[in-house]
C-alpha cells in the first residue's frame, strides 16, 4: 500500500542518519570541502568542585581522539579539531549561524583546538591525542567539531572519539544518563508486577466461566507486556553500554518500538471505550483509524531521529520539544478532544446510572492519559539539559505505570461487569463472587 511504502521510506531515511555508535565511542568517516566543518558528537561531562582548571590531579572527564586512514586530499587543506561547551559564548552563540560563519570565526569560540598533522594522519598509526577536561560548577554538554579551514578538500577522513567520565563507576555514560540503569531496573520490576497481575486477572475471567477474555482486556494485556519487554530491551542495551560504551543497538530500536506500540494500544483502547462502554471488539467502528497509524509512525520516526540523526549532535532539546515534536503533541491533544467528545456523548445517551458513574469518575480520570505527552514536552523544555533525558524518561514511565495500574484495576472482572457491556460469548456462564448493590442488596452472581 502507499501508506506502507511511505512508512518504509521514512524509516530508511531515519536509519541512514545513524552514526556508527552513540555516546562514548563514536567512529566514522567524513569528507570536508573548503571552509567546511561538522559537529560529529556531543557528550555531557561531570564536574569536580574545587579542582584547579589547569592543574587538576583527577580531572572528571577525558576526550581521546584518533584520526586514521589514507585520507585523500587536494589543494592545501588545514584540518582542526575544536571542543565547545554549552556556555553561551561558546557553542550556543555560534550554532544558529553555523553554516554562515567562516571556519576561523567558529574556532575562536572553541574552549580547546588543535591542528593535526596531515602527515601523521596518513601514517601507519594515524594521529591521536588525549585531552583531560576539568569543570567545577555543574555538568556541561561538550561538542566536538572537525574543521577544514584551508582551500583544499579532504575525503574519507576516518575518526574515532572516546569520551569518559573518569570519576564515575559508570564512566562510559554521559552525565545525563547516570541513572539510566537503576531507573530501568525499577520500572522493569514495576511493570513485571503488572504483567503478573494481568495474567492472574485473565485467568480469573476464564476460571469464573467466561468463554474468552474480553477484547479490551486482551489489548491491555498486550500493552503491559509490550511495555515490559521494551523496558527489558532498554535495560539490556544500557547494561552493556556501561561495560563497553557501545551497548546493544539491536535492543535499542525494538525497545523504542515496543514501548511506543504499548502507548498506541492504550489510546485505541480508550477511544473504543469512550465510543461505547464495551469490552468487546470495537462494536461501533474500526479499532484504529488511519490517523492513529499516522500518529504512531510520526512518533516512531521522531524518537528514532532523536536517538540517531546527525543533526542531533547540534542540540540537546527533548525530541517532543521541537517543531516536529509539536506536531505529535497536537495529534495527542486531538485524541484528547475526540475522547472527551465521545465520552460526553456517551454520558448524554445512556440511562444506566452505573455507566454514567463510570463516565464521571474513571472516564474523566483516564482522559489524563492523553495529557502524558504534552506534560513530557513541557518538562523537557523546563528541565536542565544534563538531567533532561532521564528526568523525562522517569516521569513518563511513572505516569505510564500509574495509568496501566488504573486500567488493570478498572478491568478486573468483579469491577468490569458493573460498568461495561460485553459479548455474550465472553460472559456466558460467568460466575463471580456476590456483589452488593445499593442498600446492601446483592447483585446477581451469574451473567448469561
Amino acid at each position: 500500500s502507499s501508506f506502507g511504502s511511505c512508512a518504509v521510506v521514512m524509516l530508511r531515511w531515519v536509519l541512514l542518519q545513524v552514526a556508527a555508535v552513540l555516546g562514548k565511542w563514536v567512529e566514522g568517516s567524513i569528507s570536508l570541502g573548503p571552509n567546511a566543518s561538522s559537529i560529529i558528537t556531543k557528550f555531557c561531562f561531570d564536574f569536580l568542585p574545587g579542582c584547579p582548571q589547569h592543574a587538576c590531579p583527577t580531572p572528571p572527564g577525558q576526550w581521546e581522539f584518533n584520526l586514521t586512514g589514507n585520507a585523500g586530499f587536494s589543494g592545501k587543506p588545514r584540518l582542526f579539531l575544536g571542543l565547545f561547551d554549552d556556555e553561551y559564548f561558546s557553542f550556543p552563540e555560534v550554532v544558529n549561524v553555523w553554516d554562515q560563519m567562516p571556519c576561523a570565526e567558529k574556532l575562536k569560540h572553541a574552549k580547546w583546538s588543535a591542528e593535526p598533522s596531515m602527515g601523521q594522519i596518513t601514517g601507519s598509526h594515524g594521529w591521536g591525542m588525549r585531552v583531560p577536561l576539568t569543570q567545577q560548577v555543574r555538568p556541561r554538554w561538550w561538542y566536538m567539531g572537525v574543521f577544514q579551514c584551508g582551500d583544499g578538500t579532504l575525503e574519507e577522513l576516518k575518526y574515532k572519539v572516546h569520551m569518559v567520565n573518569t570519576l564515575r563507576t559508570e564512566a562510559e555514560l554521559s552525565s545525563d544518563a547516570f541513572w539510566v540503569v537503576p531507573s530501568a531496573v525499577v520500572f522493569v520490576l514495576a511493570f513485571g508486577g503488572l504483567t503478573a497481575w494481568q495474567l492472574r486477572s485473565s485467568s480469573t475471567w476464564l476460571a469464573f466461566g467466561s468463554r474468552e477474555i474480553p477484547f479490551a482486556v486482551k489489548l491491555l494485556n498486550l500493552s503491559v507486556g509490550l511495555f515490559t519487554m521494551g523496558l527489558l530491551c532498554r535495560l539490556a542495551h544500557w547494561t552493556q553500554y556501561v561495560e563497553d560504551g557501545r551497548g546493544l543497538m539491536v535492543m535499542q530500536v525494538p525497545s523504542r518500538v515496543m514501548m511506543l506500540l504499548s502507548k498506541q494500544l492504550c489510546i485505541a483502547m480508550l477511544l473504543q471505550l469512550s465510543r461505547a462502554l464495551s469490552l468487546s471488539r470495537n462494536p461501533e467502528g474500526p479499532l484504529v483509524v488511519p490517523a492513529l497509524y499516522a500518529f504512531t509512525l510520526l512518533c516512531l520516526v521522531l524518537e528514532l531521529w532523536g536517538d540517531y540523526a546527525a543533526e542531533r549532535n547540534y542540540d540537546t532539546h527533548y525530541v517532543y520539544d521541537t517543531m516536529p515534536g509539536m506536531v505529535a503533541v497536537s495529534f495527542d491533544l486531538y485524541w484528547l478532544k475526540v475522547y472527551l467528545t465521545q465520552l460526553r456523548d456517551l454520558w448524554d445517551r445512556t440511562v444506566d446510572l452505573r455507566q454514567r458513574a463510570y463516565c464521571e469518575t474513571w472516564g474523566v480520570a483516564f482522559a489524563g492519559y492523553f495529557a502524558i505527552l504534552p506534560v513530557l514536552a513541557l518538562l523537557g523544555h523546563l528541565f536542565s539539559p544534563w538531567v533532561r533525558r532521564e528526568g523525562v524518561f522517569m516521569v513518563g514511565s511513572a505516569l505510564q505505570f500509574l495509568f496501566h495500574l488504573a486500567f488493570c484495576i478498572a478491568f478486573a472482572p468483579e469491577r468490569a461487569v458493573r460498568f461495561f457491556r460485553t459479548d455474550s460469548s465472553e460472559l456466558q456462564g460467568l460466575c463471580l463472587p456476590e456483589l452488593e448493590g445499593e442498600g446492601g442488596r446483592p447483585v446477581g452472581k451469574q451473567y448469561t
